[in-house]
């Protein structure tokens, strides 16, 4: 069990817990009615120069001078029994809560009463020791969280180099397929069109009773009964067949041939 004093400066570790009813007489000048008797593993101290000790009798007796709270006295010729001042903070959470408060020193770890009166104009150039030591590891964890700070955002803007780049190919690769797409689709319709004004062949067979229109190698061959040239509507549509035709006869049909 650990108990602090009122401003942690002074922390005592102890084999259990105090007993309520475990008081002492203390003989001699020192009287304290809230002392026990504790058996005691180890005693820390943040800043030795702020425990005052003073002799009463038998007695050792030490007080902390921040907070002026008499924290544990010793017998003169031996340090066992040692008694400590019931009062002590022992609460876990009381004791975060002080380590977060305005009065916290974080440098000595300690909570300081403010004192108003004191200016910059009266702070010394040198520090003490612990602070000065504080200070420089401060100043170090510092210089490690800039440099990984630092480090996290060259990475962050590396990420959003690679993915500018990213996006731009891919915005590149829709533009050339569609490019891509509307150059087939020109072609095509271009080669369509060649089709349809590639010179037709036109044959005419009085044994063929159905029209019929024969791709061979994109020249289109069109049969007709020989009758429907010499009817009215089919010449219409066939008048700028030149006059040159000419005309074949067979047993077994009579074919005229137009090249135009």
């Amino acid at each position: 069990m650990k108990l602090y004093c009122r401003c942690l400066n002074i922390c005592i570790e102890i084999f259990g817990e105090i007993e309520v009813d475990n008081s002492t007489s203390c003989q001699g000048e020192w009287i304290c009615e809230d002392a026990a008797e504790v058996e005691v593993m180890k005693i820390t101290l943040r800043l030795p120069n702020l425990l005052k000790e003073k002799i009463s009798g038998q007695w050792r007796v030490y007080t902390c001078i921040n907070c002026g709270l008499f924290v544990y006295a010793s017998r003169k010729e031996s340090n066992y029994p040692l008694v400590v001042n019931k009062n002590l903070l022992s609460d876990p959470a009381e004791i975060s809560e002080l380590t977060l408060s305005e009065q916290y020193s974080p440098a000595f770890k300690i909570v300081l009463r403010q004192d108003d009166s004191i200016t910059e104009d009266m702070y010394e150039h040198r520090l003490h020791e612990v602070a000065a030591s504080w200070l420089r590891e401060e100043a170090q964890r510092t210089e490690e969280r800039i440099k990984n700070y630092t480090d996290q955002q060259y990475a962050a803007l590396e990420n959003h180099r690679l993915r500018a780049l990213k996006d731009d190919l891919i915005i590149n690769r829709v533009i050339t397929a569609a490019s891509e797409n509307q150059l087939m689709n020109n072609n095509a319709n271009d080669a369509k069109v060649e089709v349809e004004t590639t010179p037709k062949k036109i044959i005419s067979n009085k044994s063929i009773n159905e029209k019929m229109i024969i791709s061979d190698y994109g020249v289109d061959t069109i049969i007709f009964p020989l009758d429907d040239f010499e009817h009215p509507l089919f010449a219409k549509d066939y008048s700028d067949v030149p006059s040159d035709a000419t005309e074949d006869e067979d047993d077994n049909a009579k074919m005229v041939q137009f090249r135009k």
